[in-house]
């Protein structure tokens, strides 16, 4: 179910997001289809280079990239298509 792609040449992973949060049904609160969360990005991954990476899957709504308050290393995004 989960995708792989590579963006600055490193594997990232991405899950769709109701598959994430285990949720069943669309009218549950936080469910959007089409969003994914994409995990492993590159600390230096931006938002404007994410989306047009990811534009070549398809109809892009948004992107963004979501980096942690105490670890700059830990850089994750999500994307609705």
């Amino acid at each position: 179910m989960a995708a792989e792609m590579k963006v600055h040449g490193r594997q990232i992973f991405t899950v769709p997001y109701s598959v994430m949060h285990n949720l069943s049904l669309p009218c549950e609160k936080g469910y959007e289809p089409g969003k994914v969360y994409l995990k492993n990005l590159p600390s230096e991954t931006e938002d404007l280079e994410l989306a047009r990476f990811l534009k070549g899957f398809g109809q892009l709504l948004y992107c963004y990239v979501v980096r942690a308050k105490k670890s700059k290393k830990k850089i994750y995004g999500f994307a609705r298509f």
